[in-house]
Order: C-alpha cells, then structure tokens, then sequence
C-alpha cells in the first residue's frame, strides 16, 4: 500500500492460487476492481464511452445508502473491473 497525497493506493496480486479464473461482475462479493475517484464524473463518463471499452453498468448511478455517493463500472483491455466513483 502506498500513501498518494491523502489516499491510500493498494494493489493485490494472488501468487498461488490454484484455483479456476474467476471473472466477477462489479456486485459480486468477491469482485476485485481498481477505484479510482473523479470530481466531475458525467465528463468522465461521456469520455470513457468513446473509447470501446466493456461497460458494466449502463450510465453511472448513485448509491444513495453510500452518503449519494455516484459511480459505474468498466473492464479494461484485460479485463480488469475498473470503478469510477465521485464522492459528493
């Protein structure tokens, strides 16, 4: 884990698991993902749309029990989950 001005930035990597690839979607309990938070999520969302990548949610949505905290989800070239969020 790293320290990047006041945010903690944390990276996993499983060395011996032997078990089958698990390929999760954003609301499965076991869903892995890198998380990266944003101030102006609608501009970035119009951006990540040109891009052709895999969305996981349609449009961004707002957790209303998370303080209305707004975010939706993509997967990389890889197919790593990737969570954009802006906190309000």
């Amino acid at each position: 884990m790293a320290l990047i001005g006041n945010h903690n930035f944390e990276l996993i990597e499983h060395h011996s698991s032997k078990g089958r690839h698990l390929h999760a979607q954003h609301n499965d309990v076991c869903g892995i993902h890198l998380a990266l938070r944003v101030s102006g999520i609608d501009e970035v969302f119009r951006r990540v749309k040109t891009l052709e990548l895999e969305q996981t949610t349609a449009e961004p949505y707002t957790a209303h029990e998370l303080g209305d905290y707004k975010a939706f989800f993509l997967r990389d070239p890889n197919g790593v989950q990737i969570e954009i969020g802006q906190v309000k």
